[in-house]
This record gives C-alpha cells, structure tokens and sequence, in this order.
C-alpha cells in the first residue's frame, strides 16, 4: 500500500496441462504491502502454486492514498475473481481484507502479520517503515479512519500467519486470530503460525496443508 491511486491485478495463472498435479477447485489472490518487505512472494507463488500444487493464481498489487481507497481498489479487482482464498500479507492490507470481508465473499484469508485499526502501538511500528505508508498509518492514527469492524467471527475459514520479529505485532497477530474465532463455528480455532518472512517456500507448504484440512 503507498501513495498514488495504482491497481495492478495480474492475469490469474492455471495449472499447465501436462502437470502430474491434479487441478484444484481453489484460486489464491495474493496481494502485499510492498513497502513493509524486503521480499516479495509473488514469484515463488506464481510458480509453485499452479504447477506443483494445482491452484490457479494471481497477484494485486495496491497503492492507495487511504483505507477506504485501497477498500475501494481491493473491491474492484476482486469482482473479477469469484470467491477466491484472499492472501493479505502485511499489517495494512490485512486490515483491508478485514473490512472487505463485511460485505463481499471470500472462500478463506489469509493474513500475514495482521492488525485491527484498534492496535494503537502496531499502528506506530508501521510509521518509520515507509514514506508510501505514512499517511495511510497517520489517517489511522488520527482517527479519521478509524470505524469498529463489524465482521462476525466464523464467517469465512481464517488463517494467521506471523512473519515479523515483532512482539507488539505478535501481540496484534494474536488479537486478530482471537476476533474471528467462533466457538461453535463450523471452521474451528483460527491458527496461528510462525514463519520467517523471507521463507516463501515455507509460507506455501503451510497455506497448502491449511486448504486440505480446512477449505476444501
């Protein structure tokens, strides 16, 4: 997420023909806060998810100028996709798959190293990260984005990843996982993993189990 209203959705990527993998009834969208990362996943998952897993793929790229912009954005490149495994990586575009999910369709998310618009302290370990993301984080900070999530808990299968050596994001990550716990949902507890940020690999063997067990 930064500064200058930019959507860049990329052509979703099928499984090839000749693969041994066995298609699969799943579409990832990945879309991260570039400036939060000295890495990105795109290559690896564009690779590995249609060829070995048998996923189709495609990635978001967002830049946005505030939250309900990149809301506004993220709403307009999904349409394109149907009900598709949302992976938000990073603490912004997390927080925008969150409000997404209010009122559009999402087969499950993903969110790596997520906040709420509550998490006061995260909100101002984003601050030094970026130029692209200040005023974003300062619109948050100054309450002028600020509205009460009204997502009920259970509504689609989440999956919380932490990335970032970061207690008082550990700390948010956690407090995510717990807000979209149902008890008596359908989907069961909400996970909560460890991965080093740079490990794409890793991030793909977890996601992929986590489909089996609970999406598809």
């Amino acid at each position: 997420i930064g500064l200058g209203r930019r959507r860049i959705m990329t052509e979703s990527i099928e499984p090839p023909l000749s693969s041994p993998v066995p298609e699969r009834p799943c579409e990832f969208v990945l879309a991260q806060d570039s400036s939060f990362y000295t890495t990105s996943w795109q290559e690896s998952f564009s690779q590995i998810l249609p060829q070995e897993r048998g996923f189709h793929f495609c990635n978001i790229s967002i830049d946005c100028k505030s939250l309900q912009d990149g809301l506004d954005i993220l709403q307009q490149d999904l349409a394109a996709v149907p009900t598709p495994v949302l992976i938000a990586r990073g603490p912004l575009v997390s927080l925008l798959s969150q409000y997404y999910l209010e009122s559009l369709p999402l087969a499950g998310l993903i969110m790596v190293d997520p906040i709420l618009s509550s998490h006061v302290e995260a909100l101002r370990q984003l601050e030094p990260c970026s130029e692209q993301q200040h005023e974003v984080v300062q619109e948050l900070l100054s309450g002028s984005e600020l509205r009460p999530l009204k997502l009920e808990p259970g509504a689609v299968p989440v999956l919380v990843i932490r990335s970032m050596k970061n207690d008082i994001l550990g700390e948010a990550a956690r407090d995510v996982a717990l807000r979209h716990y149902d008890a008596d949902g359908v989907f069961g507890k909400v996970s909560v993993l460890d991965i080093a940020d740079q490990d794409a690999l890793k991030a793909i063997d977890v996601i992929s189990e986590w489909i089996d067990e609970t999406v598809l």
